[in-house]
Formats: structure tokens, C-alpha cells, sequence
């Protein structure tokens, strides 16, 4: 963590619950899910190798997804744009509520067109030095 200029845990028990979590993702290489797919691919746990990435989270004002190709008609000369306040995860995970949506035509030098108006409640942000892993 200090090599990659992170301030570490500084409680027992910050510590105990950064443990959980590596080891929570770590044991994921048994899960059913993967279970399944290392089955279905024919390999063994032994083909398996597995790495935890540990990285602080940046405490975003607004998160946004940028689609270069309208997923509405797959028109590679339409661009469509969600933008969100906070984090993305309320964006990309089952939060209900619409997005701030627009869409531009890519050819044209013209203003986007709104889509669709924020309607989300929720806004997720974290503590400086939060981690994710």
C-alpha cells in the first residue's frame, strides 16, 4: 500500500475489515460462479490464478457512461451520454430512477438533445481514503 502511495488501514479494526474483504474477493475463485465456468471451459483450479486489486476510490461529483454507438438503434453516428451525481454505481447499478440522458449527433456541430431528466434519489459518495477492492 505504501509503494503505491496509499495511506493504509490505521485501526485493528479498519485493518480486520480490509482483511475480510481481500479475503471475501479472494475466495471468489470457488464460488459457484466460477465453479461453473472453469468447468465448462475444462480446465482445473490449478489453471486458476488469482489477484486482488486494492485501489482508493475517487469521490466523484457526477459519474457518467459515454456510448459511441446508440444502443437505442446502434447508429455509430449518434452518441448517447447518462451522466449522474456521485458515484457511478448509482448509474450502472439497479438504482431506480432515470439518469440525466442525451443524445448528439456526431456529424453535426449542433447541440445534444436531452433524452431523458434525472429522476434518481440517491447520490453515493464515500470518505476520503475509502478503498475498493
Amino acid at each position: 500500500m505504501k509503494a503505491g502511495e496509499m495511506i493504509p488501514p490505521e485501526t485493528d479494526e479498519q485493518w480486520d475489515k480490509a482483511w475480510k474483504a481481500l479475503v471475501s474477493v479472494w475466495a471468489s475463485k470457488w464460488n459457484e460462479r466460477a465453479y461453473v465456468s472453469v468447468r465448462n471451459r475444462g480446465l482445473t483450479h490449478k489453471n486458476l490464478q488469482m489477484a486482488v486489486l486494492v485501489q482508493p476510490v475517487i469521490d466523484a461529483d457526477y459519474a457518467f457512461v459515454v456510448h459511441t454507438t446508440s444502443p437505442a438503434n446502434n447508429d455509430e453516428n449518434e452518441l448517447y451520454a447518462e451522466i449522474v451525481k456521485g458515484l457511478g454505481e448509482t448509474l450502472v447499478g439497479n438504482y431506480p430512477g432515470r439518469a440525466l440522458s442525451f443524445k448528439a449527433d456526431k456529424r453535426a456541430n449542433s447541440p445534444p438533445v436531452i433524452t431523458g431528466f434525472p429522476s434518481k434519489n440517491v447520490a453515493l459518495s464515500v470518505p476520503k481514503g475509502t478503498l475498493i477492492f
